[in-house]
């Protein structure tokens, strides 16, 4: 069974790859002012002040309360960040007072689905660790003749068996 750290880091690295973009920076577990934010996006657009964005995560069995929307709202104003980019996501859904608690504070909230029956997707967590690259390396080629007698001076042509239509139009040069 997976530690609740666990799973709640899965979830965080869950959504921080939903992110993950060239113009945007994001951290995972950003310790601002001794609280932790658990994503945080920052972006800077056109040269202006940056702007962040933070994320809460909750991957719980219960949806989420009130107190866990307003205990958010009081850590964002503590670090001095706007609930108006925030964003809550959890894996269970949100209770009305969260839904209303949230309104009134201009957080978004989000619901992560495709989780197991236990929170926990190790396939997902091993494939969002792990990156392959798959790409084919060209050493070189070498052309075989098969005609017999061909001088230095003969053209070859490659070409599928069954060119195109439009490369039989087309005139040989």
């Amino acid at each position: 069974m997976a530690k609740h750290n666990d799973k709640g880091n899965l979830l965080e690295d869950i959504v921080a790859s939903f992110h993950n973009d060239e113009n945007l920076r994001v951290e995972t577990r950003v310790k601002i002012k001794k609280r932790e934010i658990d994503v945080l996006i920052t972006t800077n657009p056109l040269g202006y002040d940056d702007i962040k964005i933070p994320i809460e995560c909750k991957n719980q069995v219960n949806k989420v309360g009130s107190s866990q929307i307003d205990s958010f709202i009081g850590k964002l104003h503590g670090i001095g960040l706007a609930t108006q980019n925030a964003i809550f996501v959890s894996v269970n859904g949100y209770t009305s007072g969260a839904k209303e608690s949230a309104k009134k504070a201009g957080i978004k909230l989000l619901t992560v689905q495709g989780l197991t029956k236990d929170r926990l997707a190790k396939s997902i967590y091993k494939a969002i660790q792990s990156v392959i690259y798959i790409l084919p390396i060209y050493q070189g080629y070498k052309v075989i003749s098969s005609i017999e007698n061909a001088s230095n001076s003969e053209h070859l042509i490659f070409y599928d068996k069954e060119p195109l239509a439009d490369y039989k139009k087309q005139p040989v040069i």
